[in-house]
């Protein structure tokens, strides 16, 4: 029994060094680490997001969990910049505001058929009551379709 308690304190020195040894040589090369990593995304663009499009469907709990510590150490910086989009935006915000009271989510999506994550989605900010009920995916779709700087990734249904 204590030799195997011993290896694996053992290899608990052993990470604990490789680690240490990773977080050094990245200190001492971060700008060529950080510049490899540019040039790479510059010539796999293409292969770079779509692993991001997976990972991020497929860690969503992950991401969730990152999103609300996030949330609960920088809660001032995240209601003020909140506050900024509603002055900025209020189009955007009255038309979600008022839709999600009046008008109803139908069953499924209006495109796929899908009946998971169902949303509004807006095709004029000025008529808010014309609506569509699509699904997560679909209305992410909609708006890199439509909108250059959205940030969210696409899945197809």
């Amino acid at each position: 029994m204590k030799s195997i308690f011993k290896d694996k304190k053992e290899k608990g020195k052993r990470k604990k060094k490789a680690k240490e040894y990773k977080e050094k040589y990245y200190q001492d090369n971060k700008e060529k680490i950080l510049l490899n990593q540019k040039e790479y995304y510059k010539d796999n663009k293409d292969k770079v997001n779509r692993y991001k499009r997976e990972w991020s469907f497929e860690n969503i709990e992950k991401i969730k969990k990152a999103n609300k510590k996030y949330y609960e150490n920088n809660k001032e910086s995240y209601n003020k910049r909140t506050r900024e989009f509603k002055k900025k935006n209020k189009k955007i915000t009255n038309a979600q505001n008022y839709t999600g009271q009046k008008v109803k989510l139908k069953d499924k999506c209006e495109i796929c058929g899908s009946k998971k994550n169902l949303q509004r989605h807006h095709w004029d900010y000025n008529k808010p009551l014309i609506v569509n009920t699509l699904c997560i995916d679909c209305h992410n779709i909609q708006h890199i379709k439509n909108f250059k700087n959205s940030r969210k990734g696409v899945k197809e249904c």
